[in-house]
C-alpha cells in the first residue's frame, strides 16, 4: 500500500515535470544605484534570520533540544507536530520573510 502511494507520485511528479516545463533566463536590467546591494548584506540577514527562528522555535514552541524536534517529527512514522511548534514555525518564517524583504528594500536601492 504505502508501496503504491510512492510510485503514484513519483509518476505524478515526473508527469508534472515534463507537462510544466518552462525555461527561465535570468537577463535582468535591474541595475543598483546604492552602493549596498543584497548580497552585501545577505550573511546579517541570514544570521539575524537563523536567530529570530531558533528563539522563536525554542520558547513558542516550548522545544529546548534540537533531538527534541526530531522526535516530535520522527514520531509514530510520520510528521506529528504540537500544534505550538507548528504554529512558531510559520509565523517565526513569515516574519523573517517580511524582515528580510524590509531591511533590502530600505537598504538596497535600484531601477529598472
Amino acid at each position: 500500500m504505502k508501496k503504491d502511494r510512492y510510485y503514484s507520485l513519483g509518476i505524478f511528479l515526473a508527469f508534472n515535470v515534463v507537462l510544466f516545463n518552462t525555461t527561465t533566463h535570468a537577463n535582468s536590467s535591474w541595475y543598483w544605484i546604492s552602493e549596498t546591494r543584497p548580497f552585501d548584506i545577505l550573511p546579517w540577514v541570514a544570521i539575524a534570520t537563523i536567530i529570530i527562528e531558533t528563539l522563536s522555535i525554542n520558547y513558542v514552541g516550548r522545544i529546548y533540544h534540537t533531538s527534541e524536534i526530531s522526535f516530535v517529527l520522527r514520531k509514530d512514522a510520520g510528521i506529528h507536530c504540537t500544534k505550538r511548534l507548528l504554529t512558531s514555525i510559520v509565523f517565526s518564517n513569515l516574519v523573517t520573510t517580511i524582515m528580510v524583504a524590509v531591511v533590502e528594500r530600505i537598504i538596497c536601492q535600484g531601477s529598472w
